[in-house]
C-alpha cells in the first residue's frame, strides 16, 4: 500500500492507492518538505501522538496530530502528562450515567 522511493534524488513515500506522495525531510521550514508526523497521519488517517518522559519519569504529550479533537485542541494539551489528561472531570459523576464518561 505504501512505497518509499527516490524522486528527484530525494526520499519520498507514496500511498499507492491514492497516488499521494510526500517528500520526507522532517520539520525543516520548506514548502516542499512534509513533517514526518503529518505524513504519518495523512497516510494512516488516524490520530497519532508522540509521548516522551519528563524528569519525573511521567509520560507527557510532546506532539500530536488529531483529525477531530472534541472539546480540546492540541495546542492546549502539549506538555500535559498522561495522568493530567486522564484525570476525572470535576462534578461529572453528579450528571453522568457512567464513570467512564467522566474522562476528558
Amino acid at each position: 500500500m505504501f512505497e518509499t522511493t527516490m524522486y528527484n534524488s530525494k526520499p519520498h513515500i507514496q500511498n499507492r492507492m491514492t497516488g499521494e506522495m510526500f517528500e520526507l525531510g522532517g520539520s525543516v521550514p520548506n514548502e516542499n518538505l512534509t513533517d514526518a508526523l503529518e505524513a504519518a497521519v495523512r497516510l494512516t488517517m488516524e490520530d497519532l501522538s508522540i509521548l516522551m518522559r519528563n524528569e519525573d519519569d511521567e509520560y507527557y504529550l510532546a506532539a500530536s496530530a488529531s483529525l477531530f479533537p472534541t472539546g480540546w485542541t492540541v495546542d492546549q494539551r502539549i506538555g500535559w502528562t498522561i495522568s493530567r489528561m486522564h484525570e476525572p472531570v470535576p462534578l461529572c459523576l453528579m450528571v453522568a450515567d457512567t464513570p467512564w464518561s467522566c474522562r476528558p
